[in-house]
């Protein structure tokens, strides 16, 4: 049931959660490492979930006490799926309901948090509504492989093509928070299948 659960809020098919649910489902229960509000905000492998049935299935699951804050066993929690996909009144939603995850890191290890997912994938707006809602800007993420360090610069150099229009927004905004950042040559980056940045000679 679990497996019908999750699958079903991937897919932004809110009365098939139901069921599963009045059949003693638990909103935070997992399934090969998922929880359904990460499945919720996960890509859509059927393409069938339109931006209001996710938002439903999203406020579905908060207001029947999902934890917004547990994250998958890859590290990714919801607000970090949001940033990356740029789901701006999801980030906002989520964040209201605990502020803390606003710097949530994916993994210590690598130090990411929502906000250089944004950046990375080139979501202006999310980038901004994560910096007023308190993301810092002084946390560091490293780069996937070689545990270097990654420049606010490198990310704005890895945002993909089609949002390569937002990159001078991004490092306004981002220098705007960082009075001593410069932005000067980096590495090229490119996405791995995670969605994190992996640096490219």
């Amino acid at each position: 049931m679990n497996s019908v659960f999750i699958s079903a809020a991937n897919c932004g098919k809110l009365t098939k959660m139901q069921e599963p649910h009045d059949s003693g489902v638990d909103v935070n229960a997992t399934y090969r490492g998922i929880t359904a509000l990460t499945s919720a905000l996960r890509e859509d492998p059927t393409n069938q979930r339109t931006d209001e049935k996710q938002i439903a299935v999203v406020e579905w699951l908060i207001t029947n006490g999902a934890d917004v804050a547990a994250c998958e066993s890859s590290g990714y929690g919801p607000i970090h799926y949001a940033a990356k996909y740029g789901k701006v009144a999801i980030i906002e939603r989520l964040v209201q309901e605990r502020g803390s995850i606003v710097n949530q890191l994916i993994s210590e290890v690598l130090g990411w948090t929502a906000l250089h997912l944004a950046v990375l994938n080139g979501w202006y707006d999310a980038a901004v509504l994560l910096v007023e809602m308190g993301a810092r800007t002084d946390m560091v993420a490293l780069d996937k492989e070689t545990k270097k360090e990654l420049s606010w610069d490198d990310l704005i150099e890895g945002v993909p093509a089609e949002r390569r229009g937002e990159k001078e927004k991004l490092k306004t905004l981002i220098n705007s928070q960082q009075p001593s950042a410069t932005f000067g040559t980096s590495s090229a980056l490119q996405l791995d299948s995670s969605g994190l940045a992996r640096g490219v000679s």
